[in-house]
C-alpha cells in the first residue's frame, strides 16, 4: 500500500510565517529606495533604503557609475530639476523642464534608468522568496492561498450526514449494501442491500400459514388451497383414507351358473371392475402356457391375422376370435394358452389383460397417482400426524444430532419445540439470524485517520469497504498529511 504524501500547516507555523514575512517586509535589507545622492563630479549615483541617508556619512546601499558628458547632463539635470522644482501641499512635486531640450533629457534619463535596472533585478528577487502561486495569484495572497487549501482539505474529508449500517422496519433488519470513500467524503456505497425477516412463529400448527399447492404442470390444478398447516394435514389425511379404501380390489367366486364351473367377478372398492371370468363345467385343463400372439396385417384384399409366437408362428385366428372374425391390432398381445381335454375346442385362449383391467393415473385436489409401467407412485404434498410415518433427511451435524424416523406427530413436536430443541424451527431461525449478525461484525476496529505523536503526520486510509457482511479498511494508496517544520518555514526566507 503506497502513501500519497501532502503537507499543511498548522496554525503555529501561519504565525511563524506571519511574523517571519513581517520581519523580512519590515528590514532595511528589504526596504525600498528611499534616498538617491549623486557625487559633485556628477559621475557616480549613490542609492539608499535609509530615508534622508548623507553623502558621505551613510553607506550606500547600491552605486552606479555614470561616465563623460552623460555625467555632465545627469548632473544639469539634477541641478536644473532642484532649480526649477516645486512641492504643492495635496498635489506633491512638479518639475518645469522648459529649459531643457529633449535630448538633453533623455540622454539623462537613459544613463538614470540603466542603473536602476540592476536595481530593479534585485527587486524581482522578492518574487522568488514566496514559491511558485497558483495562476494569478499575487504575493500577498500566499497565507490566505495556504489557510484556504488546509480548509479545503480539512473540509472534504467529512461527510453531509450520518451513514447507516443497518435499519429496522416491521422487524425485518436491512444491513447496508457497504460503506465508501469518494473524494474525501465517506458515503453509503452502492449494491444491494442485505434483509433479515423474522420467522413468523406461534407454535401451533393450526396458526401456521401454507400457500396453496399445485401438481407443478405448465398448466398448474390446484391440489391444496391455501390454509394452514393443519388444515392441509388434515384433507391429505382424508384423501389418504380414500385412497386406502378405494383401492381394495377383490375378487368374488360364483359357483352356481349354468354350465360353468365357477365364474369370478373383480371388484375395487365394492365396484364390479372389468368383465367376469368364466370357467366352463366339465373342462380339464392339461396343459397352460404364456405365449405372445403377434399381429400380421393382410395384403392384397386378404384378412389380417394372428400368429402365435411370431409372424411366421402358426395362424390362431380363428382359435381367438372365431371363424369370419376380421382380427386388428388390438388383438395382438401376451396370451394364456390352456389346452383343454374334455372340450370341443382344444385350445383356449385368455388375453392376460383382460384378467385386469387398465389402471391411469389422475390427481385430485390433495393426491397425484401416476401409474407407469404398472407401478403407482402416489405423490403426497403432506401427511397425516395419527397414521404417517417419515425419515428426516437431516444428518448429525455439529451440536445437531441426527434426527431419527419418527411420526408426523412427533416431528411436529419437533419443529414446535423452543430455540434449545435441534431442528426445531425456533432454533433454526435463532441460529440463522445469529450467524447473519455476526456477519456484520469486523474482528477490528477501523481505523479513519491516525497522527505520528512525533512528526504530527496524520494518515487517513482510501477508503472503507464493505465485503460478505464485513466492514473494513481496503487495501490501497493512503493520504498523509504531514505538517510543515520550522526549518523548512525559516528557509523561505534565507538568501
Amino acid at each position: 500500500m503506497a502513501d500519497i504524501s501532502k503537507s499543511y500547516v498548522d496554525l503555529s507555523r501561519l504565525q511563524r510565517y506571519d511574523s517571519k514575512i513581517k520581519e523580512w517586509a519590515n528590514s532595511a535589507s528589504q526596504a525600498g529606495y528611499k534616498t538617491v545622492n549623486i557625487s559633485a563630479d556628477g559621475g557616480t549615483l549613490y542609492f539608499y533604503k535609509k530615508p534622508s541617508a548623507i553623502l558621505g556619512t551613510d553607506t550606500p546601499d547600491e552605486t552606479i557609475s555614470i561616465g563623460g558628458a552623460e555625467a555632465a547632463k545627469l548632473t544639469a539635470l539634477a541641478q536644473a530639476i532642484d532649480a526649477n522644482a516645486s512641492y504643492t501641499a495635496g498635489s506633491g512635486w512638479s518639475i518645469d523642464l522648459s529649459s531643457f531640450t529633449a535630448t538633453d533629457i533623455v540622454g539623462a534619463l537613459s544613463e538614470l534608468l540603466t542603473g536602476i535596472g540592476a536595481v530593479a533585478s534585485d527587486l524581482e528577487a522578492l518574487d522568488t522568496k514566496v514559491g511558485d502561486l497558483p495562476a494569478g495569484a499575487a504575493s500577498t495572497d500566499v497565507v490566505s492561498y495556504i489557510g484556504e487549501a488546509i480548509n479545503d482539505a480539512v473540509d472534504n474529508l467529512d461527510t453531509s450526514s450520518d451513514v447507516a449500517i443497518a435499519s429496522v422496519s416491521s422487524n425485518v433488519v436491512t444491513i447496508a449494501a457497504g460503506i465508501a470513500e469518494e473524494d474525501g467524503v465517506i458515503k453509503s456505497g452502492s449494491g444491494t442491500a442485505i434483509a433479515l425477516e423474522e420467522v413468523a412463529y406461534t407454535g401451533d400448527a393450526a396458526d401456521v400459514a401454507t400457500a396453496a399447492i399445485d401438481d407443478g404442470e405448465a398448466t398448474p390444478t390446484t391440489l391444496y388451497s391455501a390454509g394452514t398447516a393443519q388444515s392441509t394435514l388434515t384433507a391429505i389425511a382424508r384423501d389418504l383414507n380414500s385412497l386406502e379404501s378405494g383401492s381394495i380390489v377383490t375378487i368374488a367366486k360364483s359357483t352356481d351358473v349354468s354350465g360353468l364351473a365357477a365364474r369370478y367377478t373383480f371388484s375395487q372398492g365394492g365396484v364390479a371392475i372389468g368383465t367376469t371370468v368364466d370357467i366352463p363345467a366339465d373342462m380339464v385343463v392339461t396343459e397352460g402356457i404364456v405365449v405372445d400372439v403377434v399381429f400380421v396385417e393382410g395384403t392384397g384384399g386378404a384378412d389380417n391375422e394372428l400368429h402365435e409366437g411370431s409372424a411366421s408362428g402358426t395362424d390362431v385366428t380363428e382359435e381367438i376370435k372365431g371363424a369370419g372374425v376380421n382380427p386388428t391390432s388390438a388383438d395382438a398381445g401376451k396370451y394364456i394358452k390352456l389346452t383343454i381335454a374334455n372340450a370341443a375346442a382344444t385350445h383356449l385362449w385368455i388375453k392376460a389383460t383382460d384378467l385386469v383391467d387398465i389402471y391411469t393415473g389422475g390427481t385430485t385436489s390433495e393426491v397425484d397417482v401416476d401409474i407407469t409401467s404398472n407401478v403407482i407412485t402416489a405423490t403426497i404434498e403432506d401427511i397425516d400426524a395419527s397414521k404417517l410415518t417419515y425419515i428426516a433427511a437431516q444428518a448429525a451435524s455439529g451440536d445437531d444430532p441426527a434426527i431419527a424416523r419418527e411420526s408426523v406427530k412427533q416431528a411436529l413436536t419437533r419443529l414446535d419445540g423452543a430455540d434449545t430443541v435441534p431442528g426445531s424451527v425456533a432454533k433454526i431461525a435463532k441460529d440463522a439470524a445469529a450467524a447473519a449478525v455476526g456477519n456484520l461484525d469486523t474482528s477490528a476496529n477501523v481505523t479513519l485517520a491516525a497522527e505520528d505523536g512525533v512528526t504530527g503526520a496524520v494518515s487517513f486510509t482510501q477508503q472503507i469497504d464493505e465485503a460478505d457482511g464485513i466492514v473494513g479498511a481496503v487495501s490501497g494508496d493512503k493520504i498523509v498529511f504531514t505538517p510543515v517544520t520550522n526549518n523548512e518555514i525559516d528557509a523561505l526566507f534565507t538568501s
